[in-house]
């Protein structure tokens, strides 16, 4: 499936409708949104969303460079292998979005900025490995 996914972007670059496409990889740990919105107490999320934002700094300015400008509309691409179901996988991608909000990559995570979210489950990946596909 992930296949049609990158051909879809390939497309959409055709037609106008992104400039381009890059990709950051992440392995490692991969927080839930039920971890997230969990039970934890708020200390234990706080000290998880500061590892996170550390991380994709790093990850985002080693793979994407600094912006020329501000992306005014994107969307993200997901690739994951991981124990989590489809639908978790939007806590990790909370702070990554965030990153690209806090990094000055786009101009905000809303509806007018975040055009669309697409999330697929790819075993061919190494486990515990995600990637994000940020289209501009």
């Amino acid at each position: 499936m992930r296949k049609y996914f990158e051909q879809l972007l390939v497309v959409l670059k055709k037609k106008g409708e992104i400039s381009g496409f890059k990709k950051v990889v992440y392995q490692g740990g991969i927080p839930s949104l039920n971890d997230l919105y969990g039970s934890k107490h708020w200390t234990s999320r706080h000290k998880d969303s500061v590892k996170y934002h550390e991380t994709f700094t790093w990850l985002l300015r080693a793979g994407l460079g600094l912006p020329k400008k501000k992306a005014s509309k994107f969307m993200v691409f997901i690739f994951f292998n991981s124990r989590h179901d489809t639908d978790n996988i939007v806590g990790i991608e909370k702070y990554f979005t965030d990153m690209l909000v806090n990094l000055g990559y786009v101009e905000g995570d809303n509806k007018k900025f975040f055009r669309s979210l697409v999330i697929v489950p790819d075993e061919k990946l190494k486990k515990n490995t995600v990637e994000f596909v940020f289209a501009t």
